[in-house]
Parts: C-alpha cells; sequence; structure tokens
C-alpha cells in the first residue's frame, strides 16, 4: 500500500496565500461595518458580507482540504498482482488493470507534484490519469513493486 503524502512547502504556501484571502474578507466585512453608513447597508449589507465571507472561505476551504487528505490520505493498492486500486476518501475510486497501463511517470511542477499513468488507446476514452499529492518515493516504491 502506498499513500499519498502533503510536501511542508505546499501547505505553507496554501496556508499563505489563504490567510491573504480570508485577511481581505475579514477587512472587507470590519470596514464596511465602520465606514458604510445604514441606509446604504440596508440594501447592499447583504452583498457586502457575501462578498467578505465568500473571500473568507475561498481563502480557508483549500487549507481545509488538504489537511483532510494528511489525515485521511488517498491509497494506492496493489491488488493480486493484476490491478491498482486507488482509494480516495476511504472509498474505492478507481480500479485500473495493469494491462491498460502504457507509461507511468513521476509529474513535478511547482506545487503541483504525482503519479500520471498513460492508458492504452483502444481500452478507455481517458488516455491520461493523474494522482495527485504522491511524492518521489512512493512513485519510486510502486514501480518497483510493479517490476
Amino acid at each position: 500500500m502506498i499513500r499519498s503524502s502533503i510536501s511542508s512547502q505546499l501547505m505553507r504556501k496554501i496556508l499563505f496565500q489563504g490567510t491573504a484571502w480570508a485577511t481581505l474578507g475579514a477587512l472587507i466585512i470590519f470596514c464596511s461595518a465602520l465606514f458604510v453608513p445604514v441606509d446604504v447597508m440596508a440594501w447592499a449589507g447583504w452583498g457586502i458580507y457575501a462578498t467578505g465571507f465568500g473571500l473568507i472561505t475561498k481563502g480557508l476551504l483549500p487549507y481545509r482540504r488538504l489537511s483532510m487528505l494528511e489525515r485521511c490520505p488517498d491509497k494506492l493498492l496493489w491488488i493480486e498482482g493484476t490491478c491498482l486500486e486507488w482509494h480516495r476518501k476511504g472509498r474505492s475510486t478507481v480500479i485500473l488493470p495493469l494491462s491498460i497501463i502504457e507509461k507511468m511517470e513521476y509529474i513535478s511542477e511547482g506545487t503541483t507534484y504525482g503519479i500520471l499513468f498513460t492508458l492504452k488507446d483502444s481500452v478507455t476514452s481517458v488516455k491520461m490519469l493523474f494522482m495527485p499529492y504522491f511524492s518521489r518515493s512512493a512513485f519510486d516504491r510502486l514501480r518497483s513493486d510493479l517490476a
């Protein structure tokens, strides 16, 4: 079994960006409560607050998703030497027979990293399958298990 892992660099970047968006949303709410007249807030207040809370959500949701993935990582299971089974959120998502895998490679571009499977053309309509957040060591271990 191989598990996904979130790099500390990615968590730090997402937390920093999320904090910036959430701060902007909180500033909009705070400043509108202080400086916007009551008669304007009566007709535009819902939009101002919706925008502020939307920005707070936009900032904090990606960090929460990565934190959940860190607590309950994706898994790649080797099933009876014939296929790989990808589990997300504790449930089987994809069963990938080894016979349809043409190529397997590790992708790392900026904060996006994981395993890319190129599938044979005649078998499925999907040509590529990307499984994010699997580290280089997980890829090497998978490649050695498949060899």
